[in-house]
């Protein structure tokens, strides 16, 4: 029941058990990177009020259920990256995270409008996707960012001012683009 970090990464676990973690409320950092996880529920960590730091990257997960992160209100780190997923309606869910890497999947289209509920990003890692457009009005969501890769997406007009909004900016990666 105390127990903080766990580390079930490099499994063969397909589907998430919400009923094997329940009890563990303390939990912070949650590892399950590398398994075959296909889909994510919602309100799957919901009994982890503590969780800080969820990692999933390198799964085949195509699914983020829209209330999946709801009841996670610090969660700070999330890792899906090297995924399948395709629809990114889930992050409206997280309400407090500083980091979300979604590099190497499916995305076509990023709305950057639904980051309205956070506006506390620092890190935003989208490369490797296929993401067409990213607008300035989007952009002024997430002007609290310090470091947004788009690499390697399909991006082919980028105006100059539109990173106008992003005050923080530190990092801006957009290499490998059709711009």
């Amino acid at each position: 029941e105390s127990l903080s970090i766990i580390d079930l990464s490099c499994n063969q676990i397909s589907e998430f058990k919400i009923d094997l973690i329940n009890c563990l409320t303390h939990l912070t950092n949650l590892y399950l990177n590398q398994n075959k996880i296909t889909r994510i529920d919602a309100d799957a960590f919901k009994h982890l009020k503590a969780l800080q730091l969820l990692d999933l990257e390198m799964n085949l997960i195509e699914f983020v259920h829209s209330d999946a992160f709801r009841e996670n209100r610090i969660l700070k780190t999330v890792k899906l990256n090297g995924n399948r997923i395709k629809d990114v309606s889930f992050i409206q869910s997280l309400s407090l995270a500083s980091s979300l890497d979604l590099y190497e999947n499916q995305i076509e289209n990023f709305d950057l409008n639904l980051l309205t509920s956070n506006n506390s990003y620092s890190n935003l890692n989208l490369s490797n996707n296929s993401i067409k457009s990213i607008t300035r009005f989007q952009l002024k969501q997430v002007k609290s960012v310090e470091s947004l890769n788009l690499a390697s997406n399909k991006l082919k007009i980028i105006e100059s001012n539109d990173f106008q909004y992003l005050k923080n900016l530190n990092d801006l990666i957009l290499r490998e683009n059709q711009i």
